[in-house]
């Protein structure tokens, strides 16, 4: 017994159970045939060789284990983002050394602490619905907020949990990646900044360009008050109502959240009602009808060309459609045809022109302007018809066009 002196009592308890058992064997072995002890003896031996075989195995896969553990625990631990087990109340279990470094703590401080210590205030209540989040839906959730690390310096991270069980199902873990991305939060802001400058500066631009064509027809305007030639004034009023429909484009845009399109319906609307109001027409007697089943949006040259012809077709009709008090309806359609061109389609039901009217030989300026803007300026089409009224449809297809919004 000297021998077993400092071993485990278990080791005692096992010992003494052995020499019980070999003491009962060895009452069988005394009367058994020295043959039948022999092939006890080999079986034994037998038995013997293949225990030290599968504890060679058991060694040599022990090793194996050993070192994939060490590998896993490499790859776990200098991780590019930090890993975490998380207990359901919060509290940090488990943690790599990449997610140590993100917090600036030693992995054995930061174990036990609750991930909300390095949480900012502002962003607490977003964790909080998170956490909740994975823990009700036992799926996959990424939030972004902003954190601190120990020193209580603040940094931006993406948090990716998922759901897990620790010992058995009752004991729910949250398996947590952080990722610190205030490089690219940074980057982003700055971006963000960039384009604010940038859209305050192209709105300014349409906001002095608008206000520069304003002074334009404020000088036309002075100048045809000391023209008496009734002709004369009138073109020069024409030119005014043309450049009105430009600056029109630039007000919208002024106004507007995107500085590069145009909501042409919306475009159209302001350049008829200040056509009417510029020609003292009465919307009870002559009405504007503007028809569209989709929203299209244009950039902005294109709008400016539609806008121009609109002007001139408008004004046509506001002048010679409907003499002598006569009342009717100026319709302008715009849509999306089945090969992907855009219609623009302005008539009147008034009284029409002459049959024998050829607009393609016609050297008045405002025809020659919608020919020019529809096929030179859109490279599209322009056709009449004067079967009742007057209609000018023209097609085109704008490269940049964006579809129906």
């Amino acid at each position: 017994m000297q021998k077993n002196k400092g071993k485990p009592n278990s080791f005692n308890k096992l010992r003494k159970q052995a020499e019980k058992r070999l003491s009962e064997i060895d009452a069988d072995l005394s009367n058994m045939p020295l043959k039948d002890i022999n092939e006890l003896i080999h079986e034994l031996a037998v038995h013997q060789i293949e225990l030290e075989m599968q504890n060679d195995e058991l060694r040599r896969t022990q090793l194996d284990l050993e070192a994939a553990i060490v590998k896993y625990t490499d790859l776990y631990d200098f991780a590019p983002v930090g890993y975490f087990t998380i207990s359901e109340r919060g509290i940090i279990e488990k943690a790599n050394l990449t997610g140590a470094d993100l917090f600036n703590i030693d992995r054995q401080s930061l174990i036990g602490k609750p991930l909300t210590r390095f949480i900012s205030r502002e962003d607490q209540d977003t964790f909080y619905l998170h956490h909740r989040q994975v823990l009700k839906k036992n799926g996959n959730y990424t939030c972004e907020i902003k954190m601190m690390n120990y020193d209580n310096t603040p940094f931006y991270a993406q948090l990716d949990c998922i759901a897990g069980w620790g010992a058995d199902e009752n004991d729910t873990k949250l398996r947590t990646a952080i990722t610190d991305i205030t490089g690219r939060k940074m980057l982003d802001q700055q971006l963000r900044t960039s384009l604010k400058e940038k859209e305050v500066l192209l709105q300014e631009v349409h906001h002095r360009v608008k206000n520069n064509m304003q002074v334009m027809t404020s000088l036309i305007s002075l100048q045809c008050e000391k023209i008496e030639d009734k002709h004369i004034c009138d073109m020069f009023n024409k030119t005014v109502d043309r450049i009105n429909s430009m600056a029109l484009v630039h007000k919208q845009l002024y106004k507007s959240k995107d500085f590069s399109e145009v909501n042409i319906i919306d475009y159209i609307n302001s350049i008829a009602e200040s056509l009417f109001v510029s020609h003292g027409m009465d919307p009870a007697k002559i009405s504007l009808n503007t028809v569209s089943n989709d929203i299209i949006i244009l950039n902005l040259d294109s709008a400016i060309s539609c806008g121009l012809i609109i002007n001139e077709l408008i004004t046509n009709s506001l002048k010679y459609a409907f003499p002598e008090d006569r009342g009717g309806e100026i319709r302008v359609e715009f849509g999306c045809l089945d090969d992907g061109q855009l219609e623009m389609r302005v008539s009147d039901d008034g009284v029409g022109i002459p049959k024998n009217f050829d607009f393609r030989q016609s050297d008045t300026l405002g025809i020659q302007i919608v020919k020019a803007l529809a096929e030179h300026q859109l490279g599209g089409t322009v056709k009449m018809d004067s079967a009742e009224g007057t209609k000018f449809r023209i097609r085109f297809k704008e490269p940049s066009y964006k579809g129906i919004v």
